[in-house]
């Protein structure tokens, strides 16, 4: 079992981060349906597997799920987009990260588990001030 594996080399779990996936982009009707399965089964399901190895280890742990801001329906206006717009997307990638938000709302019963999207790549400091706000809203 991974989650027992890592606390007996590392100690008590206390934060598990997926941030983990893969990107398959373009227009549906240039995507394989192969393409489609790879995407879901790495961001979609890898996230229920970790969720679930965390709830199975009944690991006192917060989870983060990072998802992207890639899982939001644009509407094309240029504005950045924020955490209360719609969730859409148009392609395999997009699709598997507004999953993976279901995915985390379906475990939140289960688990301290929070989802939050990944907005600035470029800015770290910003990214960690997200999360830390995060760590501080699941283990509340």
């Amino acid at each position: 079992d991974a989650v027992a594996l890592a606390e007996q080399r590392c100690g008590k779990l206390n934060v598990l981060v997926n941030n983990a996936g893969i990107s398959v982009t373009g227009r549906v009707e240039d995507t394989s349906l192969e393409d489609w399965e790879r995407v879901m089964d790495i961001n979609v399901m890898g996230t229920v597997h970790v969720l679930d190895a965390v709830r199975a280890a009944a690991a006192d742990a917060a989870v983060v799920v990072v998802t992207s801001d890639k899982c939001y329906a644009n509407d094309g206006s240029g504005r950045r987009l924020r955490e209360e717009d719609p969730l859409g997307g148009r392609d395999p990638y997009s699709s598997s990260k507004a999953a993976q938000e279901h995915v985390a709302a379906s475990y939140r019963d289960a688990l301290s588990v929070a989802a939050r999207r990944g907005f600035d790549r470029y800015r770290p400091e910003r990214v960690a001030a997200a999360y830390e706000s995060v760590y501080d809203e699941v283990v509340s």
